[in-house]
């Protein structure tokens, strides 16, 4: 009997003994699963180390090559002349003696005549003007009425005398006193101003004399250059190599030493790739900095060259900045399209992150990260992100250094598939620090 209760008892033991490890058992797989559910509802996150590295700016921009110098050529005769010859046409390459264009050999001896003719005429009228200064024959005229003016002054201020006197006695009216003083005030007037009339006539005279001996001399030189160039070499040449750019004249057209010609590069100068580049993105740049430049028309097509101008872009003033790379090839002719790369490095910087790892603030220089924490958890360790404010103090295309409250041993969030909040908890995709 005693064993049978034993037995009993042993069996409800074993009973309560399973079920309780069934319900441990069914209390971990539930936590498990739930966490797992939960665990799936959390923001997935990246996250990677502070580096010290350098950044790589870069500067990748389209633009056009030019020449450094293009020159306009006129005709340099004094005479008028008309061509016989063009032996260039645009884009041709020449060098420095090439015969361009011919001009017609004119006789100007009727030019030199007719202007002979203009100098006799200049010089008889200076003549005569001379003659008319010492006799004052242009002046005479002024003299007499200087001369009147002062005889009536005298005889209005007689007038007025006597009137006064008149009226100072009781014998005249203040109206005839008023009119007679009207009379002599007017009278004055009226000699001054024949005074300065004549003045100003006769400093004219003095001018009109000047100018007429630099005409004389102007035209004595016209004359004199004229002579000199009647054997003008009537093949224009190259004064450098150069390529030709425009041409303004044909066989037949008539030049002076007015008239352009043509245009053309100078080679000796070299040539340079033009590109106008925002203002903040030019900061790092210095005179000498190396630069490729790519045409796309060529095959081989890098040219290497330095920077050698920085100024303001003229068709972006205040915005952007226009960069001049010297460039040398002897395929270049000038016109052609191109794209300019220049990579530069900075010096070291502690932490540098990936650009996708700053999080913007409420203003454009408020920057900030999410720093991974992890700690412990019943079932493993669990990872919240918290947010921590960071200075920038430089970037390229891709990477950003940084100061603030963080070390080289933080792990930094650079991705994340869903939002994130302070404090809130996170599961880690991918972990290059661990890499």
């Amino acid at each position: 009997m005693n064993v049978s209760i034993q037995n009993k008892e042993k069996d409800k033991k074993k009973v309560i003994r399973e079920i309780s490890i069934i319900f441990f058992l069914v209390i971990v797989l539930l936590t498990f699963f739930s966490n797992t559910i939960n665990n799936f509802s959390l923001p997935g996150v990246s996250v990677e180390e502070p580096q010290e590295a350098p950044l790589l700016k870069q500067i990748i921009n389209k633009g056009l090559i030019e020449s450094k110098e293009i020159v306009d050529v006129y005709f340099e005769g004094d005479i008028s002349t008309k061509i016989e010859e063009v032996n260039i046409e645009v884009g041709d390459k020449v060098k420095k003696g090439d015969i361009l264009i011919i001009a017609e050999k004119e006789d100007v001896d009727e030019q030199i005549e007719q202007e002979l003719v203009l100098l006799g005429k200049l010089k008889f009228v200076y003549q005569e003007s001379l003659k008319a200064k010492e006799s004052q024959a242009n002046l005479v005229k002024l003299i007499r009425a200087i001369e009147t003016a002062k005889d009536n002054i005298d005889d209005t201020e007689e007038r007025y005398e006597k009137v006064k006197r008149l009226y100072d006695s009781g014998a005249e009216s203040l109206m005839n006193l008023r009119e007679a003083e009207k009379n002599f005030k007017k009278m004055q007037r009226y000699y001054h101003q024949c005074v300065q009339d004549y003045n100003i006539a006769k400093e004219n005279e003095i001018k009109n004399i000047k100018m007429l001996e630099y005409d004389i001399k102007l035209q004595q030189l016209k004359i004199k250059k004229m002579r000199e160039t009647l054997d003008y070499d009537s093949e224009i040449t190259a004064s450098f190599d150069g390529i030709v750019k425009g041409i303004y004249i044909s066989k037949g057209s008539r030049v002076s030493n007015s008239t352009k010609m043509y245009s053309i590069t100078n080679l000796e100068k070299g040539f340079e790739f033009r590109t106008d580049i925002d203002t903040d993105s030019v900061d790092f740049l210095k005179i000498g900095d190396k630069a490729e430049v790519r045409i796309k028309s060529w095959d081989d097509n890098a040219i290497g060259g330095k920077v050698g101008e920085i100024k303001e872009s003229e068709s972006f003033k205040g915005e952007k900045k226009e960069i001049l790379i010297d460039i040398s090839d002897e395929r270049i002719t000038g016109g052609e399209q191109g794209e300019v790369y220049i990579e530069k490095r900075t010096e070291n910087f502690s932490l540098v992150l990936p650009n996708a790892a700053l999080v913007p603030g409420l203003f454009d220089e408020q920057k900030y990260v999410w720093i991974l924490k992890e700690k412990k958890g019943f079932l493993g360790n669990e990872y919240n992100v918290e947010l921590c404010e960071v200075k920038v103090l430089d970037s390229d295309n891709f990477y950003t250094a940084v100061s603030g409250n963080i070390t080289s041993d933080d792990r930094i969030v650079i991705k994340n598939d869903k939002h994130l909040h302070d404090g809130g908890r996170v599961i880690i995709e991918k972990d290059t620090s661990m890499e």
